[in-house]
C-alpha cells in the first residue's frame, strides 16, 4: 500500500502548525498558574525535543539513511533544535537568542513549506513536524514566560553566526557535492526560494529577507523594555 504524501495546508499540516502556538501558550499558562512547575516543564520539553532528534539519528543510522558527509543532522533547523534544548536547561542568554531569530524565521518557514520528501504519516516525515513545531513551541514558550528576551543588536549578531555556519556548510556543500541549507541548488519542492530567482541570486535574496526577519523579530523585545 503506497502511503499519502501531507497535502500541503491540509487537515494535518494545518493541525501541525496550529500546534506549535497552542502548545506553547498552554504551557505558558501553566507554569504561571504554577510557578513550581516551570523548571520542570522545561526540563521535560527539552528532554522531548533532544529524544526526538537523537532517536530518529539512531534509526537512520540503523536503516542507512546516514552516510556521511550526506545525512549528517547539519541543517540549519537541527542547530535550532539544539538551542532549544539549551535554552530550556537554562543555559547562557545566547542560545535563547539564536532559537529565538532561527526558529521564528527558519524552522517556522519549513514548517509553511515541509520539504519531507517521504511519505506521510511515515517516521521521518512525523519526526519532522514534531521537531520543527516543538522548536517553534520552545521559543514562544520561553518568551511567554519572561526567559527569552533578545538583547538590542542581537538579530545582527545572530545573523552573523548564521552567516559563518552558511559559510562551512556552503565549503562543504561545494567540496562533497551536499546541499546543506540548499546552498546549492534549491529544494525539490516549492518554497520561498523559488520566488527569489536562480542560484546563486535566490542567496542573496534569502540573505536580505533573513536580516528584514531577523530585525522584525527583535522590535516587540524593544518595545517591551521602552514600557
Amino acid at each position: 500500500m503506497t502511503l499519502p504524501v501531507l497535502v500541503p495546508f491540509g487537515p494535518m499540516h494545518v493541525g501541525a502548525l496550529a500546534a506549535a502556538p497552542v502548545a506553547a501558550l498552554g504551557l505558558a499558562v501553566l507554569v504561571r498558574r504554577h510557578p513550581s512547575l516551570e523548571r520542570p516543564v522545561r526540563l521535560l520539553v527539552a528532554a522531548a525535543l533532544a529524544g526526538n532528534q537523537l532517536a530518529y539519528l539512531v534509526v537512520a543510522i540503523r536503516r542507512g539513511w546516514v552516510d556521511p558527509p550526506r545525512g549528517l543532522p547539519l541543517e540549519l533547523c537541527d542547530v535550532a533544535v539544539w538551542c532549544a534544548v539549551a535554552a530550556l536547561a537554562g543555559g547562557p542568554a545566547w542560545f535563547g537568542e539564536v532559537l529565538w531569530f532561527t526558529a521564528l524565521a527558519g524552522s517556522t518557514q519549513a514548517l509553511l513549506t515541509p520539504d519531507l520528501g517521504v511519505p506521510w504519516p511515515s517516521y521521518p516525515a512525523v519526526k519532522f513536524l514534531l521537531g520543527h513545531a516543538g522548536t517553534v513551541a520552545a521559543a514562544l514558550f520561553l518568551a511567554a514566560c519572561g526567559r527569552l528576551r533578545p538583547r538590542r543588536g542581537a538579530w545582527w549578531r545572530v545573523l552573523l553566526l548564521v552567516d559563518l555556519y552558511a559559510a562551512s556548510m556552503l565549503a562543504l556543500d561545494l567540496s562533497t557535492g551536499t546541499n546543506y541549507l540548499y546552498l546549492r541548488a534549491k529544494p525539490p519542492r516549492p518554497s520561498i526560494l523559488d520566488w527569489l530567482g536562480p542560484w546563486p541570486f535566490y542567496l542573496l535574496w534569502a540573505e536580505a529577507l533573513a536580516a528584514g526577519a531577523f530585525f522584525l523579530l527583535e522590535l516587540p523585545s524593544r518595545f517591551r523594555r521602552r514600557c
